[in-house]
This record gives C-alpha cells, structure tokens and sequence, in this order.
C-alpha cells in the first residue's frame, strides 16, 4: 500500500456474533462468562480482520497520504462501502475539503478507489507528512446478517479456542488453527496474511 497511516474514525457498532450465539457454540448455560465472551468476540473479529485484510462490520476509517502521488489511489480494507470526503493541506497550510465532482469512487473492485473526476486531477499539495486523508466507510454492512457466514463461524472457532485455553493469546490460536484456514480462504487478500 502506498498511504501511511491508518485510524480507525468510528468503530463497529455491533459484532458480527453476539454473546447469546458464542454461549450456544460453547454449550454454556449461564451468563456469567459474558463480559470474558463479549472480549473473546471483539478480539477475535479484530484479529481475523487484521490477517484477511477486510473489515466485516461497517467501521469509518481515516487513511493518510503525504500527497496525491498515485491514480487510482487504492483504499485499505475492503469491502469499501463509500467515501465520506478528500481533506488536503494546500501548499500555503490551509486544509481544503475536495468537492467530491472532482473525484469518483469505484467500490466494485477488490480494494475501493479513488480517481481524478473525468477532465480532472488532483491538487497540489504541501510537501509535509500526512498532507492528504481520504475518510471512507469499509465493511460488508452494518448489521450481523450481512457479515458472510464463514467469516462468523471463524469468529465463533476463535474466540471459542480462546475461551477453552485462555493461557493462549488470539495469535497464537490464529496461527495453529488448521479450519480457519478453510474458513478464510476465499476472504484473505492475497499477500496480507
């Protein structure tokens, strides 16, 4: 990738399995290993997004660039659903909203891009760190349903391999669990896990 840093905006309002459907998967009658579950759940979304490269869940994302060096400009962590604006610093230091006429947006590829509008390129921007950030939402949506099943069945594996040897961290269970591999296979982009 060509940006230089990333920031998670807004995070997931819901999880793609809720602690009701983990207990089940676990066979646990009682509540009390809730709050530990409810932790299991997040940890394991967040570490099965961070090795496929997608986000599941609707999250807003803040993406920086020191200037607009490429076209198309590729978006981390797909599905990319929208983006909500191009801010830039212009050569005098002032931060400029670019009118979104003067760039398009294509989501339907692997990675969402952002391209000069037809006739248009980009701006000049001030030669400093981080002169440009692109604000988009990525993720299959923003309820449960719409995360793939094998994406959710891999949650549950996880956070439940976890739950049932709490002395291992979530990398570890990542790393020698054979059926997750299975699971991710059609998620993973190429050379990010």
């Amino acid at each position: 990738m060509d940006w230089t840093g990333i920031k998670i905006k807004t995070a997931p309002a819901v999880e793609p399995v809720t602690v009701q459907e983990m207990r089940e998967y676990l066979s646990l009658g009682g509540t009390e290993d809730d709050t530990l579950l409810t932790g299991l759940i997040t940890a394991a979304r967040s570490a099965l997004e961070k090795s496929t490269g997608r986000t599941f869940i609707t999250t807003t994302y803040q993406l920086y660039f020191d200037g607009f060096f490429l076209s198309p400009i590729k978006l981390a962590r797909p599905p990319v659903q929208s983006v909500s604006s191009i801010t830039y610093v212009d050569e005098d230091g002032v931060t400029q909203t670019l009118s979104s006429t003067l760039y398009t947006v294509d989501v339907s590829s692997l990675y969402g891009r952002v391209s000069p509008a037809y006739g248009e390129s980009w701006p000049v921007t001030r030669a400093q760190d981080n002169a440009v950030c692109i604000e988009f939402k990525a993720g299959y949506g923003d309820a449960a349903a719409s995360v793939p099943e094998p994406l959710k069945i891999a949650i549950k594996m996880l956070a439940a391999d976890v739950y049932e040897h709490r002395e291992a961290n979530v990398e570890i269970a990542l790393s020698k669990n054979r059926s997750l591999d299975f699971l991710l296979a059609g998620y993973t982009i190429p050379g990010v896990a």
